[in-house]
């Protein structure tokens, strides 16, 4: 699978160069001068506080099953776009990340996970009527063009797939059972749950009409605010287009993207499609080519230093300079992980007085009745050993007599 995308961005490539030498290559490159650094910067900073209210948006959504703060949803917005921008080849990588990233907020990756996908289904939902728009006006705009009869195909299918979750309702489910399946591998805590429990976890999300109608009018608002990124890029560039023609090409070229989705970083086909829909109102390739690029290095200018940023936080999380020592002479650490166990899957760090000690804190605070069958227990365990990605970033102390893996319990006195 992983030749098959190497492949397909190659012959993207290869797309994108015959439409810059089909441009133009010395038009293009002084199209792209023209904006210059001052531009890019200009279009940079008027992107950042979209990014920040499209994390509200998830926000909206998840903020009764994540209980993160709004700064976290935002956090986690800027790297599952950045990793996106930076891990072509990877699919899901900006969505794990973005996850990954609430995680590291105390959010449980179900979720994180959960959240993130009804925020997908509200920002394609948010996207129809401003494609809406940008067709109508199209049509009104150049009545005759044939164009707009293929740009409105490509609308009824964008329809199709934004309300494909509400007409089939039972596919969906399981669908969604197998993407539970999939995610069991990336983090255990879906192992225990059963698809019933997720689905439950999906009908409380969209239980919350009020969040769920906030954050689709922040989307729509999103998507609109596109037209006025597109207006001022093309005015920095020396091309000053109207509202409404901005609005067009902002919508379709974003509509056309979408089902480049099978193209590692959409490339060729987001050039293709600024090439065709500015050419409906008499702006050259080369511009047309040149505004894509400004869009690419917009997105990269966020992208780079957003990742390295995670990339930073998260090795330095991650990180364990030296063993712990105990609070007290005759504590213990004990590391548990018990069979069929729904709580923690992924096991039970415990600061005891002895094994039976641990075993009567786990029986208190955890299970409440006898514990199940061990499948393994590590006797002074070094935490240095312990999964770097999803236990050491998520524990308390064990310096003190309790459970410190996963958080959240009580300090047994």
């Amino acid at each position: 699978m992983r030749s098959l995308r190497v492949v397909v961005f190659l012959l993207g490539l290869t797309g994108l160069a015959a439409l810059t030498v089909f441009a133009g290559a010395g038009a293009v490159l002084r199209a792209f001068t023209d904006l210059g650094p001052q531009g890019i910067f200009a279009i940079t900073a008027l992107h950042l506080p979209v990014l920040a209210i499209l994390g509200l948006a998830w926000w909206f959504i998840g903020r009764a099953a994540t209980g993160a703060t709004p700064l976290a949803h935002i956090w986690a917005r800027f790297v599952r776009d950045s990793a996106s921008e930076v891990l072509p080849f990877s699919q899901a990588g900006g969505y794990l990340l973005g996850v990954r990233a609430l995680q590291l907020r105390g959010v449980r990756p179900i979720s994180g996970a959960l959240s993130m996908s009804v925020d997908l289904v509200t920002e394609l939902w948010g996207k129809l009527p401003y494609v809406a728009a940008g067709l109508i006006a199209l049509i009104i705009r150049v009545p005759q063009n044939g164009v707009a009869h293929a740009l409105a195909i490509a609308f009824i299918l964008t329809i199709a797939v934004a309300l494909a979750p509400v007409l089939l309702h039972g596919r969906l489910w399981r669908s969604l059972e197998s993407l539970a399946q999939r995610i069991s591998a990336r983090w255990p805590e879906f192992a225990g749950r059963a698809p019933e429990e997720i689905r439950q976890s999906y009908d409380k999300l969209f239980a919350h009409r009020e969040n769920l109608f906030a954050a689709f009018a922040i989307h729509v608002f999103c998507w609109f605010f596109g037209a006025v990124e597109t207006w001022l890029l093309f005015f920095l560039m020396g091309v000053p287009v109207s509202p409404v023609p901005a609005i067009i090409i902002d919508s379709l070229v974003s509509t056309l993207r979408t089902f480049g989705f099978l193209v590692p970083a959409a490339a060729g086909i987001q050039e293709g499609a600024y090439v065709i829909v500015c050419a409906l109102f008499g702006l050259p390739p080369a511009t047309a080519v040149a505004v894509s690029f400004a869009r690419r290095a917009r997105d990269l200018a966020i992208a780079i230093p957003t990742f390295a940023t995670w990339q930073y936080l998260e090795a330095r999380r991650s990180s364990v300079p030296a063993e712990p020592k105990p609070a007290a002479a005759g504590l213990h650490r004990f590391w548990f992980r018990f069979r069929d166990d729904p709580h923690s899957p992924l096991g039970y760090g415990v600061t005891a007085r002895s094994e039976d000690d641990a075993r009567a804190i786990l029986r208190m605070e955890v299970f409440a009745s006898d514990l199940p069958a061990e499948s393994e227990l590590i006797v002074d365990v070094d935490v240095r050993t312990l999964d770097q990605v999803l236990v050491i970033p998520n524990m308390e102390s064990p310096s003190w007599r309790g459970i410190w893996f996963p958080r959240g319990h009580a300090k047994p006195s």
